[in-house]
């Protein structure tokens, strides 16, 4: 039996039939429709912006449109400050240790360790970007692609002509990768770092990309915001020691 794709079930059935069975898929899953239907319509007019990798075989077309979804909804309840992080199980190269030694380093395990965790909170960062972004478009026709769902887009709005904007949001300048630009090369992708080669942040262009006060939100504001996160949910990060 020939495997479909996520983007074969977008291009190959109705509008409507994408948009009934995603309303009731979410209902069955607890999914607000009001935070999905933007992606939805979105995916609709643009399917090149979904996934090509062949779905298991025994898979319906509503089965690969209900995984989907339900990748949206894992995404928006494991979003950063509600989900609890699990320790690290992979191990590190050996190597790294002989190699710290042998610029005479005596501190190499601190150093690793240091680093791994680093990289954690790297990983976190870009999930506190979108949560805090998230938090503050209510009102608004944007909604976050939440869990990926998305290729290399984080952002979507529609416009009262079925017409959609799609940003891409990264913490730095230089936090975009490959595949990333390849999606965004020959489209109308838009794209927005967080922090400028020269340390300032871009908040104010932001916001006004997504149509909200100058002032909506700022560096400042999301320092305070990430703190609170931490505040209310310590788990948030699992630290190796």
């Amino acid at each position: 039996m020939y495997a479909m794709t996520l983007r074969s079930v977008f291009t190959g059935q109705s509008r409507e039939w994408i948009l009934e069975n995603s309303e009731e898929i979410c209902g069955e899953i607890n999914l607000d429709w009001d935070l999905v239907e933007c992606i939805v319509q979105a995916c609709i007019a643009n399917p090149d912006l979904l996934s090509a990798r062949r779905a298991a075989a025994a898979d319906s077309r509503r089965d690969i449109l209900q995984k989907w979804l339900t990748k949206i909804n894992n995404g928006y309840l494991n979003r950063p400050s509600q989900k609890t992080d699990t320790p690290m199980t992979t191990i590190s190269d050996p190597l790294i240790d002989i190699i710290f030694a042998e610029y005479d380093y005596e501190n190499a395990e601190d150093i690793r360790i240091n680093h791994r965790n680093s990289m954690k909170v790297e990983n976190t960062l870009g999930g506190l970007l979108e949560e805090y972004i998230h938090s503050n478009i209510s009102g608004t026709s944007w909604r976050v692609a939440w869990g990926e769902s998305v290729r290399a887009i984080d952002l979507v709005r529609s416009g009262d002509d079925d017409t959609f904007v799609l940003l891409q949001v990264k913490n730095k300048y230089n936090s975009e990768n490959s595949s990333s630009v390849t999606v965004r090369e020959g489209t109308s992708i838009e794209k927005w770092h967080r922090l400028n080669k020269d340390g300032s942040t871009g908040w104010a262009e932001l916001c006004s990309n997504l149509g909200l006060e100058e002032d909506t939100m700022s560096e400042e504001q999301y320092r305070t915001w990430v703190r609170q996160q931490i505040s209310n949910n310590q788990e948030m990060i699992s630290f190796e020691e």
